[in-house]
């Protein structure tokens, strides 16, 4: 079938595998995982290593996660280091600090001169972490030097709460001024609101380098298959938020999801190969 905005139908295929319990036998890429930085370590995450996380992404059949920490922006050598121990499987995407927009260029080549790191995200300007709005000037540096390497850049979206930081009409304001660089919108912009979902499809089907990223969409019933009819799979990414989420669970709402197996295959990792294959 194709991957537009045609008429939805089951994918019997890789339904079928995934309620048996069975690897799906395509390429999943998961465009959104994270590694703990130092500050979270307290918090008690099962299977947060990564070498854990490769072993599960075994069980689950992914061929490979994108994976950065949170906080600070201080532990990116972490992701780093995960990224040259699981070549291929775990790769790297640095945590940006608007909070000290001195050294984020130096940072950003010193990660790239390392060649398992392969984005920038996830870029959280929310309250609850640098507290600084996705259209401010502190994040220059970064975007300039993501549109030169045409790189993948994960940027948070959501809740209603922190709109005014990074709604998706402002993630679409960047993206618009850096063609060159390819955005995902983290959560679709929606994971607690149809309004905003709506507004990151707006902004995903007007600009040609704007991608929905999926993780905590799944709590919503008929989600995917809305994004599918409204902006097309081939502009949609499969993500987890793993091992904040479960996998198993982010996977059913892909594989489980009434649209068809060639749009189920471009989500969990055509498009997204596309994207890493495209950065330099």
């Amino acid at each position: 079938m194709s991957t537009g905005g045609g008429p939805l139908t089951d994918g019997p295929a890789l339904r079928s595998q995934a309620l048996a319990g069975e690897p799906l036998g395509i390429p999943i890429i998961d465009a959104h995982s994270h590694l703990l930085s130092p500050s979270m370590r307290d918090v008690f995450v099962p299977y947060a290593e990564p070498a854990q996380m490769v072993a599960t992404m075994d069980v689950y059949g992914i061929d490979s996660a994108c994976v950065s920490v949170l906080g600070a922006g201080d532990a990116n050598a972490e992701t780093m280091e995960a990224a040259a121990a699981f070549p291929g499987r775990l790769i790297g995407f640095h945590l940006i600090n608007p909070r000290y927009p001195g050294s984020m260029l130096e940072d950003l080549e010193a990660s790239f001169a390392q060649p398992g790191m392969r984005g920038i995200g996830e870029v959280h300007p929310t309250s609850y972490h640098h507290d600084y709005p996705v259209t401010g000037p502190n994040y220059r540096a970064a975007w300039e030097f993501a549109a030169a390497r045409h790189l993948p850049v994960l940027i948070h979206s959501g809740p209603r709460s922190e709109a005014h930081r990074c709604r998706p009409d402002d993630i679409g304001r960047v993206a618009a001024d850096h063609p060159q660089m390819n955005v995902l919108i983290g959560h679709a912009g929606g994971y607690d609101s149809w309004e905003m979902l709506d507004e990151a499809i707006a902004v995903t089907r007007r600009l040609d380098n704007v991608y929905l990223e999926i993780c905590a969409m799944g709590r919503h019933y008929g989600a995917l298959e809305y994004m599918v009819a409204k902006a097309g799979a081939e502009k949609i990414v499969y993500g987890s938020d793993a091992p904040f989420h479960d996998w198993s669970a982010e996977i059913a709402h892909v594989a489980l999801a009434k649209i068809g197996d060639d749009a189920k295959a471009a989500i969990f990792g055509g498009t997204m190969t596309r994207l890493l294959g495209a950065a330099r």
